[in-house]
């Protein structure tokens, strides 16, 4: 816990952060009204913290789901406040479980703060991703395949069956025996993401291959079959490996500019019923902001289900992987709103809600604290794989983790990884087979030189 040095103790900085997480969470546990402002603060001291550590924030798995969820909760309550001003209301006038759910999930924010300041930080330069490579790229043809294969298969399904289907039946293609196929896009985001840690060691050609590749996906994914998910995670991983060679205003165009792609696309791919038809694109663009205005409304659902039924204990985590239908987000439209279920729609499922659901109110909190203490080990610990494979996906699925029913979406980043690695062996594969070749032309190269040399008689 300290360090003596010339006869004065030295507090760790993940102790001092820890100690005023602490103080944020007793706050705002006593005084409801100060949930925002202590979540913020405790947020800001965990990220200058880090920042003086010489850690990347933005690489950062605590930091990022923090991040999403101090979102979720800011736009929720501005949204909220100006509703209340629109109708007249002061802020004594507000819905007490709205402010009970605010509270809760700031709460939940300042206890993952706590847990990953447990982890020990140490002096480790994380800004930078650990290379799988240090030696030009080879057998690069086998992850230029992989990138490609899933991408044309997926070019074939959209135009013999997908053409023309409006965006929610092709998310239920994902039910269906599409599936497999439309899933096939997770390989090439693990090939993307081996030839992006490679980029330096590329050769032209397989640079260009690369670069078309990354146009292929993105022609299909906005324009043919717009599903942001798949661009959300492509950006971060892009991000993750490149991110630190770009400027902080490049950084700043390239977030505005995906905002307003994510807009334009939410826009496009509207349907008949989607209440986003007859929006102007300004009001897609500032619903699409405050998208935590839904989640939120989660947490007092949990609650009450938690309240009549008890706690779940990781039940729902276990059951949603055997079927969809016991999903907390199949659960949660299906009793909030039948009709739209049956149209196909849904919500989603946030991950603080869902911790509720599980352990219940302290057990939540305790949960999110070992949630916190989990991504911030997985951030700072120095192991190649973790740095080049692990903490990437993760990355990239950091959004639909928050999102989404967080054990069955964490199957995605699981199968990224498991591509990556199964594309590495059939790399290794490839040079050693390719070695064996060299050996046995060498061996007939010299056997013939040998038949062909004259025969030495003695005398």
């Amino acid at each position: 816990m300290r360090i003596v040095i010339n006869n004065r103790i030295i507090i760790r900085p993940e102790y001092r952060c820890a100690v005023v997480a602490a103080i944020c969470l007793a706050a705002c546990a006593v005084w409801p009204g100060s949930a925002l402002y202590s979540a913020v603060f405790a947020f800001a001291a965990f990220y200058l913290f880090l920042m003086r550590q010489g850690m990347s924030g933005l690489t950062n798995l605590a930091i990022v789901f923090l991040g999403f969820t101090l979102v979720v909760i800011l736009s929720d309550s501005i949204l909220w406040s100006a509703l209340m001003s629109v109708a007249g209301l002061n802020s004594s006038q507000a819905d007490d479980t709205r402010l009970w759910a605010i509270q809760y999930v700031a709460m939940a924010v300042e206890a993952m703060i706590v847990g990953a300041c447990f982890v020990r930080w140490g002096h480790r330069n994380t800004d930078e991703p650990v290379s799988i490579w240090r030696s030009p790229l080879r057998c690069s043809w086998i992850y230029l395949c992989a990138a490609y294969v899933p991408l044309l298969l997926n070019l074939v399904l959209y135009n013999s069956s997908l053409r023309g289907l409006e965006y929610v039946d092709v998310q239920k293609a994902n039910l269906g025996p599409e599936k497999y196929i439309l899933l096939l896009v997770l390989v090439t985001h693990a090939a993307f993401m081996r030839l992006l840690a490679a980029w330096n060691y590329l050769g032209r050609n397989s640079r260009l291959a690369l670069t078309a590749a990354m146009g292929l996906f993105l022609y299909i994914y906005i324009f043919l079959m717009p599903l942001r998910t798949n661009l959300f995670i492509f950006g971060m991983y892009v991000f993750y490996f490149f991110g630190r060679l770009i400027s902080w205003r490049l950084k700043a165009a390239l977030i505005a500019g995906g905002i307003i792609l994510f807009s334009w696309m939410a826009l496009h791919r509207s349907v008949a019923w989607d209440n986003l038809r007859g929006m102007g694109f300004a009001q897609v663009t500032v619903s699409s902001l405050s998208f935590g205005t839904g989640m939120v409304d989660m947490v007092p659902w949990s609650n009450e289900q938690v309240q009549h039924q008890g706690a779940t204990w990781g039940a729902s985590y276990l059951m949603g992987l055997v079927s969809a239908k016991y999903e907390p987000s199949v659960r949660y439209v299906r009793d909030k709103a039948p009709q739209y279920a049956e149209e196909g729609g849904g919500f989603g499922f946030f991950y603080i809600a869902e911790l509720l659901l599980n352990f219940g109110y302290l057990g939540g909190l305790a949960a999110a604290g070992l949630l916190g203490m989990a991504l911030q080990k997985l951030s700072t610990t120095p192991s190649a794989l973790v740095r080049s494979t692990v903490l990437p996906a993760l990355l990239a699925a950091s959004f639909p983790l928050i999102r989404n029913d967080f054990l069955t979406t964490l199957k995605e980043p699981m199968y990224m990884v498991i591509s990556c690695l199964i594309l590495d062996r059939m790399a290794q594969f490839g040079i050693y087979t390719s070695r064996l070749m060299k050996l046995a032309n060498l061996a007939k190269q010299t056997q013939a030189c040998l038949s062909a040399a004259p025969t030495l008689t003695g005398q």
